[in-house]
């Protein structure tokens, strides 16, 4: 009997005490006054409940430049690696027609033996999806290297970075061997260390740090020190985003440069495609600095800090939109989505700013790359802010047309594509679908007609831009992960079937289709309207790992990568 008691009347005491403290927290009034609570019990608001205002707090307002230091590029490291003699270029995101598409005229095979097509050369390279830009012989990618043993001893606790401090205070560079039992039990070494251990290094890491520990103690043991005791170690990290010249040949580097910046892993750190023009190659990196270098030395040429600079936010995710160099007027065209201006269009010999469009809805930048289109006589650059879509003539940077029919709320990442007569085909992830509009010419400018939406199920794409080729779009769904091809109205024509992909790349090239999917599967098919026709099929990043960087082809050689590796494939 005692225990049914205690069943019924517990819950039902905490019940009734559940009611009472809520009516306290919520201010009714003749309940919460029939109680008196002991002055220790802290219970909230006094008073009635009113929304916060902003600044009603006295919180000083969200300041993206806090913390943020101008940045400097260093002096190149050369080789004597000498670039190939392979003709062709890939200059820029999406080729010379940013279109996705090689039309250089070399046969490319229709079949690939067992082991898939000739692996050329692989290289490792910093957690991310940059894509490679090519000419003249070289092989440009902008990488990151993270400072990892800054990151384990950022990873320890409070708790361990002060007995890492206690155990160095009382040391000097002669006697630093004494802090090796400190060490080994804070970073254990596989196979030596305890089951719970929150973590485990291989002897390689634990050399790295332990030498990355001894070179900050050499330079400066109070700084270390105190950067231990306060969790400041940021402020000593030496991770870089560097430009890196390859040769087309073999991978061997010809010579790289960088400058600091700070990326922590997230889904990846670098995400664009540098841009080749004149003896220069620009640079977009994760935090939004723009660099020029000398193509061929690697001399910094000029940076500009867009949020310095600009006002940008830099997205979540880190900035995925690459340079665009407009060709027709000769200019480095950037979109920072700062408050003042939207676009900007840059000398790229001199990283002067020769426009800046205006910004007046506030749109932030997102993760797509610019677009550029002829129409009605008129230049034009197209940009999907956070918010909406801009037309921006590319002379003068006036804004000639806006919409809020198409934006997305996560992450806007593929490019607007052009499809003929003024018309635009947008696509996106996160259950947006796609949606077509209609550009009209005016006495007074532009008007936009926005076709009804497509669903996500019909067809949607988190990462990658459709390929218009001979007047179809071919382009992987999100929703079912099928290669599908669509007509111009958004209209499903055939589908892979059982054959599915993921959020990698594609382009065309000799009437095929090349298709990445997550884990380094590569495939080859016909880029035709009539059917899905497979031609072959390998992998050709052995245990790929979100393979999801723009492809680029020069003369038959296919580049590719996953999140660690870069692989030039032989695909004549």
């Amino acid at each position: 009997m005692r225990t049914v008691l205690v069943g019924i009347l517990v819950p039902g005491i905490l019940a009734i005490s559940g009611v009472f403290l809520l009516a306290w927290w919520l201010d009714i009034g003749p309940i919460r006054q029939s109680f008196a609570v002991p002055a220790w019990v802290d219970v909230g608001p006094t008073g009635p409940l009113t929304p916060r205002e902003t600044g009603q707090d006295d919180a000083p307002p969200f300041d993206p430049l806090e913390g943020r230091v101008r940045v400097e590029a260093g002096q190149p490291v050369l080789s004597d690696v000498k670039p190939s003699q392979i003709a062709g270029s890939w200059p820029w995101f999406r080729g010379e027609k940013l279109d996705a598409i090689c039309d250089d005229g070399v046969p490319l095979a229709d079949q690939w033996g067992d082991d898939g097509p000739a692996k050329l050369w692989a290289i490792e390279l910093g957690e991310g999806y940059a894509g490679a830009a090519v000419r003249d012989g070289c092989v440009y990618v902008l990488d990151h290297a993270p400072d990892l043993e800054m990151e384990w001893l950022q990873g320890l606790s409070a708790k361990e970075r002060n007995t890492l401090a206690d155990a160095l205070s009382r040391l000097t560079p002669e006697t630093f061997g004494d802090v090796e039992p400190v060490l080994a039990r804070l970073f254990p070494i596989e196979g030596k260390a305890p089951a719970d251990a929150p973590r485990i290094v291989s002897q390689q890491e634990y050399d790295d740090l332990r030498a990355a520990v001894l070179e900050f103690f050499s330079a400066g043991r109070d700084v270390l020190v105190t950067a231990l005791r306060t969790g400041t170690l940021a402020s000593l990290d030496r991770s870089r985003d560097v430009m890196r010249c390859l040769s087309l040949d073999d991978g061997r580097e010809i010579w790289s440069n960088g400058y600091p910046a700070i990326v922590p892993y997230y889904h990846g750190r670098s995400r664009t495609v540098p841009a080749l023009v004149d003896k220069y190659v620009i640079s977009l990196g994760p935090q939004c600095h723009v660099a020029c270098w000398d193509a061929a030395t690697g001399a910094c040429v000029w940076m500009i800090d867009l949020v310095l600079d600009h006002g940008a936010t830099v997205p979540e995710w880190y900035a995925g939109q690459c340079p665009l160099i407009d060709p027709v007027t000769d200019r480095l065209i950037l979109a920072p989505g700062g408050k003042d201006e939207l676009l900007i269009a840059v000398d790229y010999r001199t990283g002067e700013v020769v426009w800046k469009s205006p910004n007046p809805q506030q749109w932030k930048m997102t993760h797509v790359s610019i677009t550029p289109m002829d129409y009605a006589g008129q230049r034009m650059v197209v940009y999907c802010g956070h918010g909406g879509v801009a037309g921006v003539a590319a002379d003068d940077g006036r804004i000639l047309w806006d919409t809020t029919d198409w934006q997305i709320g996560t992450a806007t990442c593929p490019s607007p594509v052009v499809i003929g007569d003024g018309r635009l085909f947008f696509c996106g992830g996160y259950n947006a679908g796609s949606q077509t509009v209609q550009l009209r010419k005016q006495a007074d400018g532009f008007a936009v007609d926005s076709s009804p939406p497509i669903e996500a199920r019909q067809f949607g794409s988190e990462q990658q831009t459709p390929v218009l080729y001979n007047g179809h779009l071919y382009a992987v769904r999100q929703n079912g992960k099928q290669l599908v091809c669509l007509d111009l109205e958004g209209n499903e024509v055939w589908n892979s079937g059982r054959q599915k992909f993921g959020a990698g790349p594609y382009m065309i090239a000799d009437g095929k289709i090349y298709v990445m999917d997550d884990r380094g599967w590569l495939t080859m098919a016909r880029a035709t309207p009539t059917r899905y026709d497979e031609l072959a099929r390998a992998q050709v990043i052995e245990h790929g790992h979100d393979s999801w960087g723009p492809m680029a082809m020069v003369a038959g050689r296919l580049i590719v990568r996953d999140m660690t590796r870069m692989v030039c494939l032989d695909v004549r």
